[in-house]
């Protein structure tokens, strides 16, 4: 079996969210794109586990307790948890579809023909976790009870969202 090459340096995470003690309780990472195969998806995961061992110089935000590790794709959102020696098989998959055409409604149509774009998706998932967070468009949002019984909807409420934080170095953009 060969082993996977990961890449030195820095970590460009999607999107970050912190609890309301301000740590990090939810890493996401998103491709505008359909993952093509399990590979793909462990894969991603695999590298971000890579970036998390290493990260040594994150002086402006901690992490909390067993993060959660969530991986978007046009096709699906999957969450798995730290488990402190790998990572969790998932513990939810669900449609994007399903999810973001509360925040667009021609979401599925657009993603069936490849028409987004990383940055707006990633702006999606992220008006779908703030409304998690603090109820800016709806009193329960979609996967509110999904999210709520694997304990990350606890996490995540009250909290906040930032983009592309880069975990190895004192700046968050």
């Amino acid at each position: 079996m060969e082993a996977a090459a990961f890449p030195r340096g820095n970590y460009i995470a999607d999107i970050v969210v912190l609890d309301k003690h301000e740590r990090i309780v939810l890493l996401v990472e998103v491709k505008a794109r359909k993952l093509a195969a399990n590979a793909d998806k462990q894969q991603a995961v695999l590298l971000i586990k890579h970036y998390l061992n290493n990260i040594n110089k994150c002086k402006q935000l901690s992490f909390g307790n067993k993060p959660f590790i969530m991986l978007v794709d046009l096709a699906s959102i999957i969450i798995f948890q730290d488990t402190s020696e790998s990572y969790s098989e998932p513990l939810l998959s669900m449609q994007t579809s399903d999810i973001l055409n509360s925040y667009d409604g021609t979401f599925s149509e657009l993603s069936s023909k490849n028409h987004i774009s990383g940055f707006y998706l990633e702006t999606l998932v992220e008006a779908w976790l703030r409304d998690l967070a603090y109820h800016w468009k709806s009193l329960e949002p979609p996967a509110s009870d999904r999210l709520k019984n694997i304990g990350l909807l606890q996490l995540i409420e009250g909290g906040t969202t930032l983009s592309q934080v880069n975990l190895d170095e004192d700046t968050v953009r």
